[in-house]
């Protein structure tokens, strides 16, 4: 035990006692405050208990607070020297560029010089250690310089030793390690970042250092999680570049555990710190933020506006899309707009949809549907919608003694109890209160019903013969299933009185000229309005060529009178109350002898000015002759090969039938235009007598303009004849009749198709277009799926389109037939979603449609064209392929124009011919646009068939459903697709159970597949854009 005592006169600093190397003792031995000395009032002992030889050394006892330690002014040293036995084993840690002082006491007095060897021990026998750089202090002892022995040995001794009066005397052994402070490489466990993990899964993470041996590493972990376990463990190795250090662990990961993780590695005695970041993601499957909270359903006020909110949290955020299923399958609630937003709810990222429903119409079930990679979630809406309104039918102005019905509807979610009252004429109330309508009113039956398809009550009262007298207001009463609170809606019935028909002004008598005109008035009144008819000497007059019957009978118009024109004119009006009749008398002054030679001159004049006008017609037409190659163009109709039969025998080339396909015009009843080109146009028209079911049918007529010429009236005519040697298939518009006698123009008859072309039909469609629709059929009622506008549009219809096409150019590859304008344009749908090729032939204006681009003399539909017809004007069923799988493009672009954005031009067609292609339209699976680029190959041989196609599109169409872009997936090649198979006898069968409608008369040859026998060794051609036979 020895003790130091320090004194002071500095009272605001602290005294501390240091070894002189620099070892604090605080925390070792032990230090206490003592009795000061006159002028020196402030002192510190240091004690220390238990010594040893290895405590000898310097101890200093300074000013805490002052930086600059000076032994005599600042501080005070002082040597002590303990004797004791030999010393234990002792370790030193080796630092860079640190010196070795090895300690070496004795019991001996240094009264006499004495000779301290110094040895290494690193094997036996132990090696002494000599040189000029190690020098001895009988205070400090041996000092060795690290270079010595830094690449001897990691861990190694020393001792010394000395000789007295003859007797060796041996230190203990001094141990020494080397330590590192160098770092090399860092690795963290895994490698890539971020790294994504289900919720749930568990996450390790190691950290691998490579160091220089023994050196320290600290390992400091920086989470956001909250469920982590350190293992901390260290495995040292004697490799000398090698550590192997600290691991985390998180069990089961939570949303909660993603973001940053930052381990940072420390060597506090080196200085050295590195840090290693690593990015955790975890996937959470969507959840739908609204099912949590969900209340009853409230009723929505029809016609009102509503808004669907739907929320979704999920890590990647989820996608928000919307379903509905209407419970009436006639009525629809429009669409304002859809809205997807990304908010910020209580600390959380959601995605949020709002579904804006313009006018609720009708009650549905919506369904909002969250999906992500990892996930789905789906919502449920009920969406009640409240009616209660009276409706009157048929009409809301009745007459006396007409057939009236009082409908009042209310819907069976909110209402029950519906009753009708008539309301006191002498008691009206101003305001309709329900409260005390039984005071002023009478209760009335009604007829109760339900109708399960709108999920209303109907009360209908109906009046089979209306009376003055029921002319008043009718009250109709409900309540409300929840509060039982009564309301009530008011109609007013107006009912007018019949009155018999009377005449305002009589018809008087004229006289007038011969080819003057004239016109006579039946001025009446009634109610209802009186029915007009007109007798001459008492015989029916009906409206004939120069006779007029105008304003619902009412003025009588002849336009050139003449002598026979002249007797007794009557006008009868008859209603419900009876008839009246005024007659006139009508003179005819002149005779018509002069008539007829007003009509010579007229005539003659006439013919004079004809007869310019085509002297005119023939100079104009011989100086500005329209080029052969447009016309020929133009034409889109069939013609046969130039190669094999000159172009003027075509028209006499294939029989034509008088007896089986001529329709009497008498038969046709024009109406509008459908299409017009530069030469022909297409009238829709009614057929009578054509279909014994019905009285008449619907059809589409192709006719020439007026001026057609003598070419493009054989063009038509050559059509026709090969539209019969083709033959009847469900998939191409087929033909009906024709009418081909003198003194009319030349009509093709072919089927109507009511929808239109496919491009414009799929435009249309597009805002109702909803790729995963469910098809299920009990939803829709008949006649609701027969109009095609009130249904949405899916990925399944897309691929039917697609199929039923492939199928008819199957059986017009069968019949030796190429059509050189495959286009969604060319392409009518039906009724039943059924798609019929066509060629529009003359009624297409090639030279104002975009599609059709100027190629030297001719317009060409460059975009739908293949390489080798645009260069080699070669035509085939194979560059039919090509067009088709632009077509395919159409379809899934929902009737987009090909290549968007390039100008077709001569670079165009290079750059197709090099290769470029169009990117994969976004409705279109990998599996369809793989068909498309199988169609795009450049060579011609490469490319799929017909037969082919239809088997592809056919097990496509099975599967009833695709995925639209909800997974990446590899494009598959042609050889690839034709791996699937088995669907063409399926869809032969399917076809084979359609049949188009005929009668006896106008059967023709069955719906034949490709793989039925070709016709014959004929070659058939159509100009640029139609169809060609080969």
């Amino acid at each position: 035990l020895f003790s130091l005592r320090n004194y002071t006169l500095k009272l605001w600093l602290c005294i501390m006692w240091l070894c002189t190397m620099g070892q604090s003792f605080e925390k070792v031995v032990r230090v206490k405050e003592c009795q000061g000395e006159p002028g020196k009032p402030y002192c510190k002992t240091l004690i220390l208990t238990n010594t040893q030889a290895n405590d000898s050394g310097y101890y200093r006892c300074f000013y805490q607070d002052i930086k600059a330690i000076i032994d005599g002014t600042t501080a005070v040293s002082m040597f002590v020297f303990v004797r004791g036995e030999d010393c234990k084993q002792t370790n030193f840690i080796l630092e860079l560029k640190m010196s070795v002082l090895i300690r070496i006491t004795s019991d001996f007095q240094m009264m006499f010089e004495i000779n301290v060897l110094l040895f290494i021990q690193l094997e036996e026998p132990p090696l002494l250690l000599e040189g000029n750089e190690i020098t001895w202090n009988n205070k400090r002892g041996w000092s060795v310089p690290r270079h010595i022995f830094e690449n001897i040995s990691i861990l190694f001794g020393f001792f010394c030793s000395t000789s007295v009066h003859n007797n060796e005397h041996r230190s203990s052994v001094y141990l020494v390690q080397n330590i590192g402070q160098k770092f090399y490489e860092f690795k963290l466990f895994p490698e890539h970042s971020p790294v994504e993990l289900m919720q749930g899964e568990a996450l390790e993470l190691n950290c691998t250092a490579l160091v220089e041996f023994n050196t320290g590493v600290e390992f400091q972990w920086d989470y956001p999680g909250q469920k982590v376990i350190t293992r901390p463990h260290c495995i040292f190795t004697f490799s000398r570049f090698r550590v192997q250090q600290h691991g985390l662990e998180i069990r089961e990961v939570c949303k909660q555990d993603a973001g940053e993780y930052t381990v940072v590695l420390k060597n506090t005695r080196a200085a050295l710190e590195k840090r290693l970041n690593f990015t955790l993601i975890v996937n959470v499957p969507p959840q739908i933020h609204e099912k949590e909270a969900a209340t009853p359903t409230n009723p929505y006020r029809r016609s009102s506006r509503q808004t669907l909110t739907c929320t979704a949290t999920g890590t990647p955020p989820a996608t928000i899309t919307w379903q509905w299923r209407p419970w009436s399958p006639y009525a629809v609630n429009p669409i304002e707009s859809i809205e997807i937003l990304t908010e910020m709810v209580d600390g959380k990222e959601k995605t949020v949809s709002h579904l804006v429903i313009q006018s609720a119409n009708v009650s549905a079930m919506y369904k909002c549907s969250a999906e992500n990679k990892v996930g789905r979630d789906e919502r449920l809406i009920y969406f009640y919608v409240t009616s209660f309104g009276i409706e009157m039918e048929p009409s809301e102005d009745p007459l006396e003694q007409d057939l009236v019905r009082l409908k009042c509807n209310a819907d069976n979610y909110t209402y029950e109890n519906l009753r009708w009252y008539r309301l006191d004429p002498q008691a009206v109330p101003p305001e309709l209160d329900c409260k005390s309508l039984h005071q002023y009113a009478g209760s009335l039956g009604g007829e109760l019903s339900f109708q399960t398809a709108s999920n209303n009550w109907v009360l209908e009262l109906t009046f089979t013969n209306i009376q003055l007298q029921d002319e008043g207001n009718y009250v109709c009463e409900v309540q409300n299933r929840g509060s039982g609170e009564k309301h009530c809606h008011r109609k007013y019935i107006p009912v007018k009185a019949l009155e018999a028909p009377r005449y305002r002004n009589n018809p008087t008598n004229q006289t007038v000229n011969v080819s003057e005109s004239l016109q006579m008035e039946c001025d009446v009144e009634g109610t209802p309005s009186p029915q007009l008819s007109w007798f001459k000497d008492n015989q029916p007059l009906h409206q004939i060529s120069g006779i007029l019957l105008q304003d619902s009978n009412r003025t009588l118009s002849i336009q050139r009178v003449r002598e026979e024109d002249a007797g007794l004119y009557t006008c009868r009006a008859c209603n419900q109350r009876g008839c009246v009749q005024s007659s006139a008398t009508v003179s005819v002054i002149g005779s018509d002898d002069k008539t007829n030679v007003e009509i010579v001159i007229l005539i003659g004049t006439g013919v004079i000015a004809i007869f310019f006008w085509v002297l005119l017609l023939v100079i104009f037409c011989n100086v500005k002759r329209v080029n052969q190659a447009d016309i020929k163009t133009g034409y889109l109709s069939i013609i046969m090969d130039p190669g094999e039969v000159p172009l003027e025998e075509q028209c006499e080339y294939l029989p034509y039938d008088s007896s089986q396909w001529e329709i009497s015009r008498d038969r046709l009843r024009l109406g509008k235009v459908l299409g017009h080109g530069a030469f022909g146009k297409v009238i829709e028209a009614s057929i009578f007598g054509h279909d014994k079911k019905t009285c008449s049918n619907t059809v589409a007529v192709k006719m020439l303009k007026e001026g057609a010429t003598a070419n493009e009236h054989k063009a038509l005519m050559s059509e026709l004849k090969i539209l019969i040697h083709i033959g009847n298939h469900l998939n191409v518009v087929n033909l009906l009749g024709a009418c081909t006698k003198p003194n009319g123009p030349l009509m093709v008859i072919v089927e109507y198709c009511k929808y239109g072309n496919l491009s414009n039909f799929l435009r249309t469609k597009r805002e109702f277009f909803l790729p995963n629709y469910p098809q299920q059929p009990n939803i829709f009622t008949e006649s609701a799926v027969d109009d095609l506008w009130k249904t949405p549009l899916t990925i399944e219809d897309l691929i039917c389109y697609s199929f039923q096409v492939a199928r008819g150019m199957e059986f017009l590859g069968s019949r030796k037939c190429i059509h050189r304008d495959l286009a969604a344009r060319n392409i009518l749908l039906s009724e039943n979603n059924v798609v019929k090729i066509c060629d529009f032939g003359l009624a297409r204006d090639i030279y104002k449609d975009p599609d059709y681009v100027r190629k030297g003399n001719a317009r060409l539909p460059l975009k739908w064209m293949a390489p080798e017809s645009i260069f080699d004007k070669v035509y085939t069923s194979q560059s039919d392929v090509w067009s088709f799988g632009v077509l395919l493009w159409e379809i899934f672009s929902l009737g987009a124009s090909p290549y968007p954005g390039l100008q077709i031009d001569e670079d165009f067609c290079k750059r197709l011919k090099d290769g470029t292609r169009m990117r994969a339209p976004d409705n279109a699976s990998p599996e369809i646009y793989g068909i498309m680029l199988a169609c795009w190959q450049g060579e011609p041989r490469e490319r799929p068939t017909f037969p082919a196609l239809v088997e592809i599109l056919g097990d496509l169409l099975q599967e009833n459903s695709l995925p639209v872009r909800k997974k990446k997936k590899k494009t598959p090649t042609y050889y690839e697709i034709l791996k699937s198979h088995s669907m063409c006898l399926r869809a032969q069968r399917m076809m084979a159970s359609h049949s188009l409608p005929l009668d006896n008369h106008h059967k023709r040859r069955s719906d034949s597949p490709a793989t039925q026998c070709p016709l014959g060794t004929y070659t058939f051609y159509i100009s640029v854009g139609g169809l060609i036979l080969t």
